[in-house]
């Protein structure tokens, strides 16, 4: 990556959890200790289908990873309404990153698309990393062209300095090829 901003080689890595902060069970505490593990030598995590009401999102992931900035967004309903049973998506920046880096959260669409932009003055100039994570099942026409309008907006700023600015994209995309069927409980394959 030409931008550094960690002094050393900078540690992503992209999950999907699968509903982290749906269950107060055994598997709830499990979650927890797997993004502990996950979190072990990264400086930023991305998290797809982690599911729940912003305040929880928040109080689990900050508790699993004390000291990291935690930035959550939940998916919203027809009507506008937390939708706590859906998607849900975290991006996760570490202390070490989080102490000098200015950390900016752009919510594309709401629990299916977030931006944080760190920016930070290393060697004298002015530096930028945008992560953006995505997880996108579900989508309307509408907001797959928000993303991809973000998207293009992104590189063309990277191209225009890619010496000062550098985006990431992670998440889990669910593409089906031509002949692909749904699999179905019971219909032979």
């Amino acid at each position: 990556m030409p931008i550094s901003l960690c002094g050393h080689e900078l540690q992503i890595a992209s999950w999907n959890g699968r509903g982290i902060v749906v269950h107060r069970t055994q598997e709830f505490f499990d979650m927890g200790n797997a993004i502990r593990k996950l979190a072990l030598n990264r400086h930023i995590l991305c998290f797809q289908e982690v599911h729940g009401h912003s305040a929880a999102v928040r109080a689990s992931f900050s508790r699993w990873l004390p000291g990291w900035n935690i930035v959550p967004s939940v998916c919203i309903d027809f009507q506008g309404f937390p939708d706590p049973a859906s998607g849900g998506i975290v991006i996760a920046v570490c202390p070490k990153l989080a102490s000098f880096c200015e950390i900016e959260p752009l919510e594309i669409v709401p629990g299916r698309c977030l931006s944080v932009s760190l920016s930070a003055l290393v060697g004298g100039l002015q530096r930028n990393l945008q992560v953006l994570t995505v997880h996108n099942y579900g989508l309307t026409f509408s907001q797959v062209n928000d993303i991809g309008n973000h998207l293009d907006s992104s590189l063309q700023i990277c191209q225009a300095q890619p010496c000062q600015f550098f985006a990431l994209l992670t998440g889990d995309f669910n593409f089906a090829a031509r002949d692909d069927r749904t699999f179905e409980i019971g219909r032979p394959e």
